[in-house]
């Protein structure tokens, strides 16, 4: 075939396809090798930590809880885990900077109303004249099996850090999964089942409980918005005590069976 111009300029386009393909393996090649020299040297580095009389922290932080001293023997502790054998010792834990998180277990019944980022407030046992803020960061939906009873792992972050707070300290968690401003609610104990499903609470009229039908909406485990059939300021009965002869049962007349109506504020819903 003649050499044309055409036929010249598809063979030196050929030759630089060719050009570049190996270029570009000659690339791959020398990534794969560094790829594997790193894996050869974080796998020396660690041999030499473990070897090396040197205690290195996996994270940075401020080291506390020091167990030992100088001169202490360290004891290993082996786990297995399938076929391999890991051997490790605590000897201390590190403080970061990082935001505290709480650790709590959610009923089957709560955990399908619970939302990531679901605001909470935490209390501590041991620091029970203080209230701390968060969100819902995780929710474990596979759950914990134990005695037959079914929990899912939750963990809500707070919002401030506190160095009163300790590990494994014991918390109580309010999850907030909905709320309302300027709602109209009464206590939860006020509010009574008719037969057909229907809401009503017993109302103080001309001294006399009138039991009157309501609308409910949201509701907490102490309070439940009144949608419709009570008015800010009514006077509702949350309980009914019974006239008792005995000296015990006169004294707790003394309690007040009625309580006033809410209204104007803000109503969250915990759980």
């Amino acid at each position: 075939m003649p050499n044309t111009p055409e036929r010249q300029g598809q063979t030196e386009f050929l030759i630089t396809q060719d050009n570049w393909f190996s270029a570009e393996a000659k690339y791959k090649n020398g990534q794969e090798a560094i790829s594997q020299s790193q894996i050869a040297f974080n796998t020396a580095w660690y041999s030499y930590q473990q070897s090396s009389p040197t205690i290195y922290a996996p994270i940075s932080g401020v080291v506390t809880g020091l167990s030992l001293q100088e001169g202490s023997v360290i004891a290993s502790v082996s786990s297995n885990s399938l076929n391999s054998t890991q051997t490790s010792t605590k000897i201390a834990s590190i403080k970061t900077k990082a935001l505290p998180m709480v650790s709590i277990s959610l009923t089957e019944i709560d955990v399908p109303k619970v939302k990531l980022d679901d605001k909470a407030t935490v209390t501590l046992d041991s620091l029970a004249d203080k209230t701390f803020t968060g969100k819902v960061v995780s929710i474990d939906t596979s759950g914990q099996v134990s005695s037959g009873v079914v929990t899912y792992p939750t963990v809500i972050r707070l919002d401030t850090e506190s160095n009163s707070i300790l590990p494994n300290m014991t918390a109580a968690a309010n999850i907030i999964t909905d709320s309302k401003d300027d709602a109209l609610y009464v206590p939860a104990s006020a509010v009574q089942k008719q037969t057909d499903g229907t809401s009503y609470v017993r109302v103080m009229k001309n001294g006399k409980p009138v039991e009157t039908t309501v609308e409910t909406s949201l509701s907490s485990s102490s309070q439940v918005e009144i949608v419709s059939g009570l008015s800010e300021g009514d006077t509702v009965v949350t309980s009914i005590i019974t006239p008792s002869t005995s000296s015990q049962s006169s004294g707790s007349q003394n309690q007040s069976p009625f309580g006033g109506f809410g209204g104007g504020g803000s109503f969250r819903i915990n759980r």
